[in-house]
């Protein structure tokens, strides 16, 4: 969605009649991101608000180093070239993410937080993930922290899909709207 404001635009604030028979910020939230019991996610299932405890939350690898310029796994060759692409590859591109399950009352499926989601869920930034396992030397450093989430109960906004590896259902957060502990 986007909004052009010009010298000929006037912005003025709503009135009471206008606001007359708006829905709710929940009342939207609802039409834009209908919350679904686990049980009921197919992989179909875009933009649905889900919530449940995080469980079986894994830390053992949670960066994956990526080619700056093919965005493929990167596997470095002795002399620092990206074996996809073939390009230098100076500074790699760090992506963060933590995979688990999420629980609810109906069933489980896995999920996997990635990028700006898992920085938010973990409460740390990728960067200072990186280099806590650089200084450490240890891809594991942070195990424990993100074991830490499991019995976490977080509200989240995403799609489902079916993981092409295990053959099973699995959540891709878009959007932590809540975590709590």
């Amino acid at each position: 969605m986007k909004l052009s404001i010009g010298n000929s635009s006037r912005i003025e604030p709503a009135s009471e009649r206008d606001l007359e028979g708006l829905p709710s910020f929940d009342e939207l939230q609802e039409m834009l991101y209908p919350h679904r019991d686990i049980a009921d996610l197919d992989e179909d299932s875009r933009n649905v608000l889900i919530e449940g405890e995080l469980i079986e939350m894994s830390g053992r690898r949670i960066l994956s180093i990526k080619c700056p310029s093919c965005n493929e796994r990167l596997d470095l060759s002795d002399e620092n070239i990206c074996n996809f692409c073939g390009e230098l590859v100076d500074e790699p591109r760090y992506l963060l993410m933590i995979p688990g399950r999420i629980m609810d009352d109906t069933g489980e499926v896995m999920i996997t937080f990635f990028g700006r989601e898992a920085e938010s869920i973990l409460e740390m930034t990728t960067d200072e993930v990186v280099n806590i396992i650089n200084q450490s030397a240890d891809e594991s450093a942070l195990e424990e922290r993100v074991e830490d989430l499991n019995g976490v109960t977080v509200r989240v906004i995403g799609n489902a899909d079916m993981d092409v590896y295990s053959e099973e259902l699995r959540f891709i957060p878009r959007k932590v709207v809540k975590k709590e502990l």
